[in-house]
């Protein structure tokens, strides 16, 4: 899949078809960014971890 992504970060949301959620902490936030098989972006979000 995404060679950048470790599993603690990646969540498959669907196999048919397929959607994955990439979480990336940074600081504080956590972006958390849902693509699907051909990387186009379907969801962005941002929290506060705090």
């Amino acid at each position: 899949m995404l060679a950048f992504c470790v599993d603690e970060y990646l969540t498959v949301l669907s196999e048919d078809p397929w959607q994955i959620m990439v979480s990336i902490p940074v600081g504080g936030e956590e972006l958390r960014v849902t693509v699907d098989k051909n990387l186009n972006v379907f969801e962005f979000d941002r929290n506060n971890r705090s």
